[in-house]
């Protein structure tokens, strides 16, 4: 280990001499002075390595008839091997070929068998995932790690290129070495990865099946000259959606080679990261020497005084990256979590990037040069004299993970910030409870507030007392400005193709003017035309943030009452005041005077707005700060706006209002939104949660849009819940699965639009062989599965005058439950335009609570989060209609057959039995159109005396969820639908 190979490393490396000094004294400390590391003591390093962990078994499940997915595959067999067209429902022809270079191939068309997957492993002879890694050190397969091939090998992994990462991951899943991967092969490393990182990180990257499954799916294509041609899914997704359409006939290979893989996974977040385990090596490898250097520096006074620097800032050259080259001077900025540069000093900012999770390195201590790489990109500058090259090293170095997302010790779901203890944190059930809790917050305001939202009103009454009038949001943000607080308010532009009326820019604008103090964007400006900013958040100094599914906007407002009509005595006109009485339903009249009415409320009827929102504070509070300021400077310089740029926090005193909860931020962020790599910790928290459920699941959504073993939707949480309510089954659990949803989303049913997302909903529930109820009623013929999952909805009723009239209570919220253990609450609707994290731009929060209260789960006493079992109970008060006589104790328990079968069954049939009587023209009852009626009517056959007595019986707001509406109606757009040109992609 000579002066000159360590040269040759730090110029062909990502390593500077000084961390490459610290990785030698370790190589030779783990090797005992041996300058080459044997396998043996390889093993002995990672012991958690050493072991194979069993596969799960995906069953092969029948073909679907569906025209907009082929069939499902068998991922340990890789069975579909015949090719298929989409319009086609003829069996599966076999066949049999050579599939040596990656062509189509077929295997034994007989459904896998656990006693095959045993004699699989049998034959790779104990595959073990540390004898695998080895071989990807090993270069030269001699048996032996130098430290040359030690070095090159992690500084790939820790800080290559997206290319050389999946060339070091393929090296990794291709056991066998010989050059091609199979795709048993590849699934049987990725479940002992996700096994291995389960165990050191408590959590499951489960995409890792998924991912890996898509690489082998291959499009059959004809060609001009009659033959069939084969091309690859886009496994990104990205911005540019799906590139296979309805028709598109697949199949699936037996193993790919090298260039066909790296081909296919280069831009695939997961196989990049290698689904989380290159940032397990980081921090097992490379960051004891990371920190064990940091501490050396730390003694020597004048890198001492360089990590103290905050910030740092001035004149560089930057090298160009275009095929032209050369140089130019750039004014670059370090700061705050951020770098960015300009052609001067206060010109326009060209680039502005987090550095989150950027590192520094230079060739040599001699080297004018420094480079700053990003996960996406490389930056490489010169200055003019060593000691600014060190303080630019230095200044990178203490601002990474800064702006709050620097405690990465504990980092779960691939996200941009870190779990959180010691949170103090609020659940609030409805508008009537979210809005006066962020009033009370805005007025106390000091420094600076942060709004983000989909749709943004300032005209919103956010106090609404009847007989004292109403407080709007622009009230109080005006109030606020006039104090000195700096308001910055980042809302979506909508297009026009979205046709929603959100009047967003006008809306900028107003407040823009209002006050010097408030600075308002909207984005993006141009594209992408169907994706869209979801995210629903207010940090107030930094210190406190109102997280989850209520927007600032009209018709959210909502108490537990659930009233169709503003006309009842308490608060006459006075509760719903102008647009804020609405019915989406029916129609979206979104724009125009905020005093005018959109309906006419004397005969129609509003629609109640079910949603839940949360306020967590501390450090938790300072990362959805982080994430607003990473969007905000994505923004401004993408948009070109003239508003400045976020920088450092505000200061907080230390201390102040905490508490006893557990919280880590997720989100769903992108290139697009936030100028990130794509980002998807909120789905990933789903499936993690969801896995590891052991009593019960609860999950409140706007949608249900979700796929088992089908092409699209691309997101597995129907998959997670199939599999893990069939395990309940054959371990004979009391396991629940409660899923509350709208009767059908916002919009007329009349608008094709609004069907075809039903369709999707209905086609992950029960209509699709894939769906989860055709999937357990398979495995499970003789099992009644309303004793495991049922689907609910919310309905309610009132005299609108002197008629009776009823509406669906529009479920919006966006929350799952486990156990009363975890909660996952945020923006974030289960579908692929939330979970895929390239589309919509989304945040959640994952919390448990370390305040233990007693509970109960199936008769047995345990111990709960307590925030999580109050939300649970408040919910369900509601939903259950429970009397402020009857104690929580009757709901203690979600599992026990008391509760789910003598509560929650019961109600649901009643309730659903008694509107059905008293009403005509349901959805729950329409199998047409013409059965269904957008305003209900009473019932013809139900005398009038009989209604108030029939209506009374109603306890609560629960109802079935109906399996059977618009069930012969055709709900897919035809070309004379504008609908039919728009890519399906943006309904799911």
């Amino acid at each position: 280990m000579t002066d000159e190979l360590l040269a040759d490393l730090c110029r062909h490396t990502y390593f500077d001499m000084d961390e490459l000094q610290r990785i030698k004294s370790h190589f030779l400390k783990v090797t005992e002075g041996s300058e080459v590391l044997k396998q043996e003591t390889f093993r002995r390093l990672y012991p958690e390595l050493d072991e194979l962990a069993s596969p799960s078994i995906l069953e092969q499940s029948v073909p679907d008839d569906d025209d907009e997915v082929s069939e499902p595959f068998d991922p340990i067999n890789g069975s579909q091997d015949s090719c298929k067209s989409s319009h086609e429902n003829t069996g599966r022809g076999r066949t049999s070929s050579s599939d040596k270079d990656g062509q189509v191939a077929s295997l034994d068309g007989a459904r896998s068998t656990y006693e095959s997957l045993s004699s699989y492993i049998l034959e790779a002879g104990k595959i073990s995932l540390a004898k695998s890694l080895f071989q990807a050190f090993d270069k030269n397969g001699d048996g032996f790690i130098t430290f040359y091939e030690y070095v090159k090998a992690l500084s790939m992994m820790c800080r290559g290129t997206p290319s050389e990462r999946v060339s070091i991951a393929f090296e990794v899943l291709d056991v066998d070495g010989d050059g091609t991967l199979e795709l048993k092969e590849a699934l049987l490393v990725a479940q002992t990865l996700e096994h291995t990182i389960s165990k050191q990180q408590g959590t499951v990257d489960s995409s890792a099946t998924e991912v890996l499954g898509n690489l082998f799916v291959v499009a059959v294509e004809q060609g001009k000259d009659g033959r069939l041609h084969l091309r690859p899914r886009d496994t990104t997704d990205g911005n540019r959606g799906s590139k296979w359409t309805s028709g598109t006939r697949t199949k699936h290979v037996r193993r790919i080679n090298r260039e066909q893989f790296i081909d296919r996974a280069k831009e695939d977040p997961d196989i990049r990261r290698l689904f989380g385990f290159f940032h397990y090596l980081e921090n097992t490898a490379l960051q004891p020497v990371i920190n064990e250097m940091n501490q050396l520096q730390l003694r020597r006074s004048w890198t001492n005084m360089m990590h103290q620097l905050q910030s740092t800032s001035g004149l560089v050259t930057k090298h160009a990256t275009s095929v032209l080259g050369g140089m130019r001077r750039r004014w670059l900025t370090v700061s705050s979590g951020f770098m960015w540069y300009s052609k001067k000093e206060n010109g326009p900012i060209r680039v502005i990037l987090p550095l989150q999770h950027a590192s520094a390195f230079t060739e040599s201590d001699e080297s004018m040069d420094f480079e700053i790489v990003f996960d996406e990109c490389r930056y490489k500058f010169t200055v003019d004299d060593l000691a600014k090259k060190v303080e630019w090293l230095a200044a990178v170095r203490n601002n990474v993970g800064d702006c709050g997302s620097a405690d990465r010790k504990e980092t779960r779901y691939d996200s941009f910030a870190g779990v959180r203890r010691g949170i103090g944190a609020e659940f609030f059930v409805l508008g009537a409870d979210y809005y006066p809790a962020l009033y009370r917050e805005l007025v106390e305001a000091q420094k600076r507030i942060f709004i983000a939202g989909w749709w943004l009103v300032p005209h919103l009454p956010l106090i609404r007392e009847p007989g004292k009038g109403h407080i709007t949001l622009m009230e109080v943000l005006l109030e606020a400005a006039n104090r000195g607080v700096e308001i910055y308010v980042l809302t979506w532009q909508e297009t026009e193709i979205a046709g929603l009326g959100l009047d967003s820019r006008h809306y900028a604008h107003e407040m823009q003017q209002a006050h010097k103090n408030i600075h308002a964007l909207t984005h993006p400006h141009t594209t992408p035309l169907v994706w869209s900013h979801h995210q629903k958040f207010v940090v107030v100094d930094e210190d406190i943030a109102f997280v989850g599914g209520i927007d600032l906007c009209y018709m959210r407002y909502e108490t537990k009452d659930y009233p169709l009509t503003d006309q009842h005595a308490e608060y006459k006109d006075q509760l719903f005041p102008g647009r804020d009485y609405g019915n989406l339903c029916i129609t979206a009249g979104r724009k125009g005077d905020p005093r005018g009415d959109q309906v006419d409320r004397n005969t129609v009827p509003r629609m109640p707005w079910h949603d839940v929102h949360m306020s967590v504070n501390g450090p938790a509070a300072l990362d959805v700060a982080y994430n607003f300021i990473q969007r905000w400077n994505h923004a401004v310089v993408t948009t070109g706006a003239a508003s400045s740029l976020l920088l450092s926090p505000c200061p907080r005193t230390p201390g102040g209002h905490r508490g006893s909860c557990k919280v880590q931020v997720t989100r769903s962020i992108a290139m697009w939104s936030g100028g990130v790599p794509v980002e998807n910790s909120i789905y990933k928290a789903y499936i993690d949660a969801i896995n590891h459920a052991k009593h019960y699941i609860y999950i409140e959504n706007q949608y249900f849009i979700s796929s088992t073993f089908s092409d699209r939707p691309k997101n597995r949480i129907a998959l997670a819940l199939y599999e893990r309510i069939k395990l309940a089954i054959e371990r004979r659990e009391n396991f629940r699965v409660f899923v509350m949803i709208p009767l059908f989303p916002a919009g007329n049913l009349v608008d094709i639009a609004t069907r075809y997302v039903v369709k999707w909903i209905y086609k992950t529930i029960n209509r699709r062989k894939t769906s989860i109820f055709h999937l357990l009623g398979k495995d499970f013929p003789d099992v009644d599965l309303e004793n495991y999952i049922q689907f609910f909805s919310l309905r309610a009723w009132d005299k609108l005058g002197d008629a009776y009239v009823t509406e669906q209570v529009y479920i919006h919220s966006k929350l799952m439950i486990v156990d009363d253990e975890t909660a996952i609450l945020g923006s974030a609707n289960i579908n692929d335009r939330s979970m895929k994290g390239s589309r919509d731009s989304e945040i959640a929060v994952v919390l448990e609570d370390k305040n233990k209260v007693a509970g109960h789960m199936n008769g047995e006493e345990v111990q709960v989060s307590e925030k999580v079992k109050q939300l649970r109970l408040k919910l369900w008060r509601y939903h259950l209609g429970l009397k402020d006589s009857e104690p929580d104790d009757i709901i203690d328990d979600p599992v026990s057959d008391a509760t789910y079968h003598g509560l929650w069954l019961h109600i649901a049939h009643n309730n659903s039995s008694l509107y059905e009587e008293i009403f005509t023209g349901l959805v729950e009852s329409a199998k047409n159109l013409e059965d269904y009626s957008t305003v209900p009517s009473l019932s013809t056959t139900l005398k009038t005396e009989r209604v108030a007595d029939r209506s009374a019986m109603i306890k609560g707001n629960l109802i079935l969820f109906p399996f059977g509406a618009l069930e012969d109606e055709e709900n897919t757009p035809t070309m004379t639908d504008a609908e039919w040109f728009i890519n399906k992609d943006t309904f799911l």
